[in-house]
Formats: C-alpha cells, sequence, structure tokens
C-alpha cells in the first residue's frame, strides 16, 4: 500500500496521507506524490476540490524526525533523491493556494510541523473535535518549512502566529476555531458525514463561480482596493453572461437544484 494514496471521485480528488502507524509522519516519497499531484491538477478545467487528510487519528505530526537523524548522521543512501527533487516538495503550499480548486484539509487530532504548514496552505480546514494543531518548529530546531510563517498571519494575524511559532502552544479545536485556524469543528463521530456533505456542497457548485471566487481572493491579496475592483467587475460580468448563471436563475424559480455545466 502506497504511503500517499490519491483517488479521483468525480469533481474531487482526495489525497489520503497513508502512515498511520507513524502518525502520518512525512516522508519524501509522501510529498513528492503530493507535489505531483497538485501540479497535475493546475490544468485541470474538471476537478473542483482537493480534499487531503491523514489516515487513522491524525493529520500529520510533519517530516519523518527519524529519516531526518540518518541522513544527519552521515548515512545518506546512495539511491536518496537529489536536492533538486526534495527542494521542488516545497512549492506544495504555494500549489495548495494557487491551483484552480478548493483545497480541503480534513484534519483529525495532531497536525503539527510540516503538516501544519500544509493544512494551513489549504483554502479550508475542517476539523473534528480532537484536532490538536502545533508548529512544533522551535522544539526540533528549526524555523520551519511549507510557508507556514506566510500563510499563518494571514489565518489568524501577525502577532498570534508569532506566539504560536516561538512559543509552539498547542492549539485544541475550539480555540482553533475561535482564532480561525480552524474554518468549521464537527463532532468527532459525525465528521465523517459532516466533510462529505461539505466536499459535495463545493463539487455542486457552478464550475466557473467557484474558480472566479477563488481568483478574486487570490487577486485581492496583492493588489489595491481600486485595481482590485477593476478586475472583479470584469470576472462578474463575464460570469453574468454564462449559461450557468441562466441556470441557477431557472432553478431559483423552479425551486430545484442547479445543474452547473461550467460553460
Amino acid at each position: 500500500m502506497s504511503d500517499a494514496i490519491v483517488e479521483r471521485d468525480g469533481r474531487v480528488v482526495r489525497i489520503v496521507l497513508n502512515r498511520p502507524e507513524s502518525r502520518n509522519a512525512l516522508t519524501f516519497e509522501m510529498l513528492e506524490t503530493l507535489v505531483d499531484t497538485l501540479d497535475s491538477l493546475a490544468k485541470d478545467s474538471y476537478v473542483q476540490v482537493v480534499l487531503i487528510e491523514g489516515a487513522g487519528a491524525d493529520f500529520s505530526v510533519g517530516a519523518d524526525m527519524s529519516v531526518l537523524a540518518t541522513m544527519n548522521q552521515g548515512d545518506r543512501p546512495q539511491d536518496a533523491p537529489s536536492p533538486e527533487r526534495i527542494r521542488n516538495t516545497y512549492r506544495i503550499p504555494v500549489l495548495l493556494h494557487s491551483i484552480p480548486q478548493i483545497t480541503v484539509a480534513a484534519v483529525r487530532g495532531a497536525c503539527a510541523g510540516a503538516g501544519f504548514g500544509i493544512a494551513c496552505a489549504c483554502d479550508v480546514r475542517l476539523c473534528d473535535d480532537t484536532a490538536l494543531f502545533r508548529t512544533a518548529f522551535a522544539r526540533v530546531g528549526v524555523a520551519g518549512d511549507m510557508c507556514g510563517a506566510w500563510s499563518l498571519p494571514r489565518i489568524v494575524g501577525s502577532s498570534l502566529a508569532y506566539r504560536l511559532y516561538l512559543f509552539n502552544e498547542r492549539v485544541e479545536a475550539q480555540a482553533a476555531a475561535a482564532m480561525g485556524l480552524a474554518t468549521r469543528v464537527f463532532d468527532k463521530d459525525a465528521f465523517d458525514a459532516a466533510l462529505s456533505d461539505a466536499v459535495d456542497q463545493l463539487a455542486a457548485m457552478s464550475p466557473l463561480a467557484l474558480r472566479g471566487m477563488k481568483r478574486n481572493f487570490l487577486d485581492a491579496q496583492h493588489l489595491g482596493l481600486a485595481e482590485y475592483e477593476k478586475i472583479e467587475t470584469g470576472r462578474h460580468e463575464e460570469l453574468l453572461a454564462t449559461e450557468d448563471i441562466m441556470e441557477a436563475a431557472l432553478a431559483f424559480l423552479e425551486k430545484r437544484t442547479p445543474r452547473f455545466q461550467g460553460r
């Protein structure tokens, strides 16, 4: 069984970090599967949602420290990946943030280190009430990776992001929701059904509207208000001329669920 499982179901791609015996500690192979999958989705016009979750009780505790310890002792295996291939995997948060699909982290249990950075790079973090977030980098003597120091301040604010990085505080599910780190929190026993409902809701939206919405948020991050208004208005006018908007209007009048085609 692969350490990272990729499944495609209609408009949803599900990526499962599959090392439950190690609490889904991340290996190079897992990260390379992630980056290759996300790269392939960047030009996919059909898939609308990318869901990342961990097998078993945890999302991911971060990098596999046993592998790092071996490499630091000079026992680098001959078939070890090149520095260029390793560096390529650090693009994962950039891809999660920028690909046209809505990216969802389904967080159960521990979410720490590089796993924390991956979750923060997603558009949405849906959690059960066992979720426990921790930056963890200070504890292992590194400054951090997976762009967490870029993502986290945009989610919770700069002061709180500094606090979580410097003091390595544990953040439980309800506290994560209060600070905006967790998008929504569900009871553990209801989580699978709630997660499925949320993903189905996103997958059923108009593809054009969903992609346009994500582009609006991305554009708003680096444009001034006046420039952004022009971009947003142009995108809005384009969508008003689509078949999907006509379908939405008819479905509303006929009191039925719209059937969007992405046209």
